[in-house]
């Protein structure tokens, strides 16, 4: 009988010790999960877009909000906007459920490569964590989306994205590590290795939350807008196109007239000395050739062999050899097509090599699968 009471009171508070702890590890899960945050941004207006720092002017609104928090209670996450070169905040409201505020800045761009340039393809970005909260107390959630196409003179509205993703501050050498892969995959396009990219990086990153202490949840709010293709060519290629035009008909006129030929060229070489310094003016200084480089280049190539043709064109008509003038005039010609495409396929050597890849993993693919 005392064994049977023991027992009874050995069981019973078994149960009630297990009870507690169920109940305090159920408290800790609770504990663990984040709060969840409804974020948004409506751009107001967009103003200066700065190549040369590689910044633009925005005007938005963000609009935070969540149904289980109070903000009276309990006052909204601090927000930082991690890509501002500075920033104000204009005026905001908070309620309830909500906070909104407008905000006045000078933003860093996004990938910002001049390769391409005097075409530009853009993109404005803004991203935006909490200042102290981790990914473990706070994570944004992505609202309703809001129209956000303004118009941006000069520019042309591509597409709005919005993404919420954790971002570990050692992401730098986790897409260090991705990108060494990369290498050594075969992938049909730039496009199709980038997505790859940054898949992969989202992924690893999702894998070391548990062991991170400084992920946060980060919201990317992405503009893309490029410049108009018409626009682009009358202002940064045709000036180019028609200088060359002038220089070729001059080259082939009668080789007597060596003065006139040499006062246009050499008008010619000052005025695209100077379209270059203007154009060098909008953009930073590169460790590459934009196209407008390699046009210009390819071009004083050509003012080059003209140059050299003239010198020759000098000598004879100097000693009053006019047929071999002529001579010398028709083979300058041909070593001028010849030279001028060869330069320009080697200043796009890489541009070539890729679309050449492109097209072969294209056809193979649809040979072989």
């Amino acid at each position: 009988m005392k064994i049977s009471l023991k027992l009874v009171i050995f069981g019973i508070l078994f149960i009630c010790m297990t009870s507690i702890g169920i109940q305090q590890t159920f408290a800790q899960v609770s504990d663990s999960q984040p709060d969840n945050y409804k974020i948004m941004i409506e751009i107001v207006d967009v103003g200066e877009i700065d190549l040369g720092t590689g910044s633009f002017e925005m005007v938005f609104w963000i609009y935070l909000s969540s149904d289980e928090i109070n903000f009276n209670d309990t006052p909204p996450p601090k927000i930082d906007y991690v890509n501002a070169k500075e920033f104000t905040i204009i005026t905001n409201r908070t309620t309830a459920h909500e906070y909104n505020a407008k905000i006045s800045g000078t933003f860093f761009l996004d990938e910002l490569t001049f390769r391409s340039y005097p075409y530009m393809n853009i993109k404005l970005i803004v991203i935006i964590e909490t200042v102290d909260e981790k990914i473990d107390k706070v994570e944004f959630l992505i609202d309703k989306p809001i129209k956000t196409e303004v118009l941006i003179p000069g520019w042309n509205y591509l597409d709005t994205t919005f993404n919420v993703i954790p971002y570990s501050y050692n992401e730098r050498e986790i897409r260090e590590e991705v990108e060494a892969e990369s290498n050594g995959k075969t992938f049909k396009n730039k496009k199709e290795k980038l997505d790859w990219i940054e898949d992969e990086i989202t992924k690893r990153l999702a894998e070391r939350l548990e062991h991170d202490g400084e992920t946060y949840s980060r919201f990317i709010f992405t503009y893309q807008t490029e410049k108009p293709f018409l626009s682009s060519f009358v202002v940064g290629i045709l000036p180019i196109m028609i200088m060359g035009i002038i220089a070729i008909v001059t080259f082939v006129l009668d080789p007597v007239r060596q003065e006139f030929k040499a006062g246009v060229i050499g008008g010619i070489l000052m005025a695209a000395v100077f379209f270059q310094v203007a154009s060098v003016d909008k953009i930073p200084s590169l460790e590459y050739l934009t196209l407008q480089d390699k046009i210009i280049t390819t071009f004083y190539v050509i003012l080059i062999v003209m140059m050299t043709e003239l010198l020759a064109q000098w000598k004879y008509n100097s000693a009053n050899n006019q047929e071999k003038a002529q001579k010398i005039n028709k083979k300058f010609r041909i070593i001028l097509l010849t030279i001028a495409i060869g330069v320009f396929i080697i200043l796009n050597a890489d541009m070539i090599y890729e679309t050449l890849n492109c097209w072969l993993v294209e056809i193979c693919n649809h040979t072989f699968y």
